[in-house]
C-alpha cells in the first residue's frame, strides 16, 4: 500500500514549482539589472526541470488507479508494480537536470581566463 498522502504530495509539487518561479525570476531580473544577455537555456533547464515533479505526481495517481481498480483480482496484480516501475524509469530518466541547476548558472556566465573572486581579500 502507498503511505503517501496526496495533500503531501500537492505541497511538494507546488514547493519545487514555487522555487523553479523563483530561480526563473532571479534569472530574468539579473539580465535587467546588469544588463547582460538574457541566459535563455538557463530557463529551459527550469522547465525540464519540473518533469520529473510531474512524472512523479503522474505516477503516483497512475499506480493509485491501476491498483483500485483491478484490487482483489489476482489476474491483473502485475500493473501496480509494473505502472510503477515505468513511472520510476521515466522519473529518473529526467532527475538528473534537477541537480544540474544548481551548477549551471555560476558555470555558465564566466568568460575564459576569469575565475571567481569571491570572498577574496586582496585588490
Amino acid at each position: 500500500m502507498i503511505v503517501a498522502t496526496l495533500p503531501a504530495i500537492a505541497i511538494g509539487a507546488l514547493c519545487v514549482l514555487g522555487v523553479n518561479l523563483y530561480a526563473a525570476a532571479m534569472i530574468v531580473l539579473r539580465a535587467v539589472r546588469y544588463r547582460t544577455p538574457l541566459y535563455r537555456p538557463m530557463l529551459l533547464n527550469i522547465v525540464l526541470s519540473i518533469v520529473p515533479i510531474v512524472l512523479a505526481v503522474a505516477g503516483f495517481v497512475v499506480v493509485l488507479v491501476a491498483q483500485a481498480s483491478f484490487f482483489g483480482d489476482p489476474r491483473f496484480g502485475w500493473i501496480g508494480p509494473t505502472s510503477f516501475a515505468l513511472a520510476a524509469a521515466m522519473f529518473l530518466a529526467f532527475f538528473p537536470n534537477s541537480a544540474y541547476l544548481i551548477t549551471e548558472l555560476n558555470f555558465s556566465h564566466r568568460k575564459e581566463g576569469t575565475a571567481c573572486r569571491c570572498g577574496s581579500t586582496s585588490s
